[in-house]
């Protein structure tokens, strides 16, 4: 019977993952890498990066979280075993994080200590608001980390969802929505920028690609400029939807990562994903912009 019972919790745990990483895309198919691979762990990264992140949460559905212990645990699989593109194909062994959890179907961060902003596709409806955690602190903090320690503590609940936005038009899409968390954080909110973007700007994300711990991804450009949003050559990925996007020079917020190009491309003869690759001029990472959102917190 224990047999049985292993088994059924694999493929319930399966079935999980593959519903997490189709629901990552039911908006848009996010990204790819331009040029160089820019994301970085948190220990890689300053120690304004650092504070900011803590701000930072990720959406992890509630069959992904078992909260009976003392400690939070995940049930993510490594990506090397994850379903992350039709039919079933798992992560390459030799691609980047490849042993990296995923169990993050979103990202967002807080405006206020108990007020959180993501992508309207994240959270459509108050379904969506109950049947999903928000968790700070899941990250990996020291190289070669086997583990994750999530405290309880960092463990939310959305209470209700304030104001949202969903639209896709020519000019880019309006794609928000702000959440009230059970609790206020201590950690705060974060500070918004009163200045628009230029083309060639700097800008920096920070969440969960592919739904792995944090990363902070770098040396992102403005490339064009839409009447909702920015065009960026972020490398970002399903699961980033929701992400913090900073100018990297100010380390405030201009926006929320939205949509992009496709993630993966099959490697039929491995039976694998690899990571999509192209150069920065082909640039079509969506950030909508703060500005349109309505929200000045300072």
């Amino acid at each position: 019977m224990r047999k049985i019972k292993d088994v059924m919790t694999i493929f319930k745990l399966i079935f999980c993952l593959v519903v997490v990483m189709n629901s990552i895309k039911a908006f848009s198919s996010e990204n790819v890498i331009y040029g160089s691979d820019d994301r970085h762990e948190f220990y890689e990264v300053s120690a304004l990066l650092q504070k900011i992140s803590q701000s930072t949460a990720a959406q992890i559905n509630s069959n992904m979280i078992d909260l009976s212990g003392p400690d939070v645990y995940l049930n993510g699989l490594p990506l090397f075993e994850t379903p992350i593109l039709e039919g079933g194909l798992p992560l390459c062994k030799n691609e980047r994080f490849s042993e990296q959890m995923s169990a993050a179907r979103c990202s967002g961060f807080l405006i206020s200590p108990d007020t959180l902003l993501t992508a309207g596709h994240c959270v459509m409806n108050q379904s969506d608001c109950q049947d999903n955690f928000w968790v700070f602190n899941f990250k990996n903090t020291v190289p070669n980390q086997t583990g994750l320690m999530i405290s309880k503590e960092n463990v939310y609940r959305c209470k209700s969802i304030l104001k949202q936005g969903l639209t896709q038009a020519p000019d880019g899409a309006i794609d928000f929505a702000v959440i009230k968390l059970d609790r206020p954080n201590p950690v705060g909110g974060l500070k918004i920028s009163k200045k628009r973007m230029n083309i060639h700007d700097d800008v920096t994300m920070l969440g969960h690609p592919t739904g792995m711990p944090l990363k902070i991804t770098t040396n992102g450009k403005i490339k064009r400029i839409s009447a909702q949003g920015y065009i960026t050559d972020l490398d970002a990925f399903g699961g980033n939807s929701g992400s913090l996007v900073i100018s990297s020079k100010s380390g405030e917020v201009i926006g929320i990562l939205s949509s992009g190009q496709q993630d993966y491309v099959p490697d039929m003869t491995n039976f694998c994903a690899r990571t999509h690759r192209t150069e920065s001029m082909n640039a079509s990472e969506y950030v909508s912009s703060i500005h349109q959102i309505g929200i000045i917190n300072n």
